[in-house]
């Protein structure tokens, strides 16, 4: 299985440092923010969070970079991978998942296995309360 790797120099649509939109993101493509967004963002892309992101939101996308910040849940078709800068709360509900040491991830992860060629059902595995990274141990203590 080979890896699935975000086209970093092509967005359909961007979400500026400077811009806040309030609404929910519907949309046929790939989307950048480095901006804020309150609200749910629902792409057949990818989706791609810059160091000062910020989504307050549930988000679903085929596969999600982040490397600023998620307040919700998560679920990708493919890979969410979170960069040692990020923080993710909430649930997440992915095919594979990539953390960098010192991201921050708290919630649930549901993994979805795909069907086998035997042509047995998905398997869901489950573990609450994950957290990654020496910053999440410091971030519960306070």
């Amino acid at each position: 299985m080979g890896k699935t790797k975000i086209n970093t120099s092509y967005y359909d649509s961007v979400i500026g440092k400077n811009t806040t939109l309030e609404g929910n993101i519907s949309c046929v493509g790939s989307v950048r923010v480095d901006g804020t967004v309150k609200g749910d963002i629902k792409i057949s892309g990818n989706l791609l969070v810059g160091d000062h992101g910020l989504i307050t939101g549930n988000v679903e996308a085929s596969n999600v970079h982040l490397a600023g910040s998620i307040t919700g849940n998560v679920h990708t078709h493919e890979v969410l991978k979170i960069l040692s800068s990020a923080r993710l709360c909430g649930d997440i509900k992915v095919k594979s998942f990539i953390a960098d040491e010192g991201a921050i991830f708290v919630g649930r992860c549901e993994m979805v296995v795909p069907e086998t060629e035997q042509g047995n059902k998905k398997r869901l595995l489950s573990r609450d309360k994950i957290l990654i990274g020496e910053a999440a141990d410091q971030n519960m203590a306070k």
